[in-house]
């Protein structure tokens, strides 16, 4: 049976550890809720940082030690692409899984591993058969559904454009305030910052118009259609650039309270469900800090 599938492209980064938990447990809330269970199966893929070990324990430990308790159990794993595992054993483990959430890193190098390996296929494959978890994508993870995505080469020396998966219509770039100034491949006049690189691209035609999310923001895709983008921090702004310019989109803020709330309203908009069936995850069920 078809099932709704939902990507969450997001954005964030390490600068402020405090802001990162924080941002994360509303996220990883507004998730859970999209899931309608208290038994979730969370997977964490980290290719793009070539499986490092510390952000394969980060992330994994995060989800259950603040998510875990009487009312939510989360099995949380993680997936190791880079030693090239059997794509059978692969499959079989994605089937089951509720929430994958794959992380930032390296795009190029991400997508490259996932082709090689099969991965592709197998996401295609559950694609097509309605099958696909609710999938969670911080930068590089949140680049790969979308027809484009900007992507600053690993050593911070080029932006480049990166063919997605055409899943989502129209480009994307993370970090979209990040002021790094680099080369661009399809601009040679000057150095661009991240934003400045996906402008540039969009009006030159390189790429479609898209998204643009800033730091602790996210953004939520219901079977492709765009249904809003959320952050977890005030004042905070995405925006959608097409060539006759750049169009402010300002996000529903998620707090400790309401980031739950909110993904149930949205889901009874959708009518993903009947809304009396609905038994969404509370956020005061969850440990918060």
């Amino acid at each position: 049976m078809q099932r709704n599938y939902h990507i969450l492209p997001l954005s964030f980064n390490d600068d402020d550890f405090y802001q990162l938990t924080y941002t994360l447990k509303r996220f990883l809330e507004y998730a859970f809720t999209l899931v309608k269970k208290q038994n979730i199966n969370f997977c964490y893929i980290g290719t793009a940082l070539h499986d490092q070990v510390t952000a394969d324990g980060f992330f994994t430990a995060f989800a259950f030690s603040y998510f875990s308790n009487l009312n939510i159990l989360i099995n949380s794993s993680k997936l190791t692409l880079t030693t090239k595992p059997n794509m059978d054993e692969v499959e079989n483990k994605l089937r089951k899984q509720d929430i994958i959430f794959i992380g930032g890193g390296d795009t190029e190098f991400m997508l490259k591993t996932w082709k090689e390996t099969g991965f592709e296929d197998v996401l295609i494959k559950l694609k097509n058969e309605g099958c696909l978890p609710v999938i969670m994508g911080l930068s590089a993870g949140g680049s790969f559904p979308f027809q484009a995505a900007i992507s600053l080469t690993a050593n911070n020396q080029e932006y480049k454009v990166l063919q997605g998966y055409h899943w989502l219509n129209g480009s994307f770039t993370p970090h979209s305030t990040c002021k790094i100034e680099a080369d661009c491949t399809f601009d040679k006049e000057k150095k661009h910052d991240r934003m400045s690189a996906f402008t540039t691209a969009i009006t030159k035609g390189i790429m479609p118009p898209g998204y643009a999310v800033t730091e602790d923001c996210m953004l939520h895709f219901c079977n492709g259609e765009f249904v809003g983008a959320f952050s977890a921090r005030k004042n905070a702004e995405c925006s959608y650039v097409a060539p006759d310019g750049v169009k402010q989109i300002t996000p529903t803020l998620l707090e400790p309270k309401t980031s739950s709330r909110i993904a149930g309203q949205k889901l009874a908009e959708l009518k993903d469900i009947p809304e009396e069936e609905q038994k969404p995850i509370e956020a005061n069920m969850c440990k918060i800090m």
